[in-house]
């Protein structure tokens, strides 16, 4: 094609960031977020991430849960990364799948809810009393509206839930001025 001419090839995306070379298809290990599964250094493919490695990159980056993959998230030791350094929501989200991970009745995960949902936290966090009982219902239900998991909730982050559902309260801001609540109770 001549120049300025179809067919034109096209041109690769600028590319500044880590993150923004790997989504662009640059296949260097520039950054440990850059690769999860398999690192590439001048195209030949290196390893893949061990729970240990996830764990130190979750540790060392704070990196959230959404960008862990699917197969790690089966570790006790990458989600014991996420549960320390994670944010009050992702907790609380997590419950059931966490529960099914660890097992019934388990003390470790219990011990890592109850560092992770202390009243400090919570109130740092600002999270919405909504949320925490939403979560509360759901954890207490044994499984979750959608999908396919269910787990046998333990009594003992039941009654975690429902502190942290108190101490959540006075993040609730307070409407200014009249408002009329209206329940509609009927079957329809």
């Amino acid at each position: 094609a001549t120049a300025g001419g179809w067919p034109r090839e096209p041109r690769p995306p600028v590319a500044t960031s880590p993150a923004s070379r790997w989504r662009h298809g640059s296949r260097s290990a520039c950054h440990p977020t850059a690769t999860w599964h398999t690192h590439y250094f001048d195209g030949e493919q290196l390893q893949p991430y061990t729970e240990e490695q996830a764990a130190e990159a979750i540790t060392r980056f704070k990196l959230p849960r959404e960008v862990v993959p699917t197969d790690l998230l089966k570790s006790k030791l990458v989600w014991k990364a996420l549960l320390e350094q994670g944010p009050v929501v992702m907790t609380l989200r997590n419950l059931g799948r966490l529960q099914k991970l660890y097992g019934a009745r388990n003390d470790e995960l219990l011990k890592l809810v109850k560092a992770r949902l202390t009243k400090e936290q919570v109130a740092k966090s600002r999270v919405h009393p909504m949320t925490v009982y939403l979560a509360l219902t759901t954890y207490e239900a044994g499984s979750g509206e959608r999908g396919k998991l269910s787990w046998d909730p333990d009594q003992r982050l039941v009654a975690l839930l429902q502190d942290v559902f108190e101490w959540s309260i006075p993040n609730a801001e307070e409407i200014q001025g009249q408002h009329v609540l209206a329940i509609d109770r009927s079957g329809s």
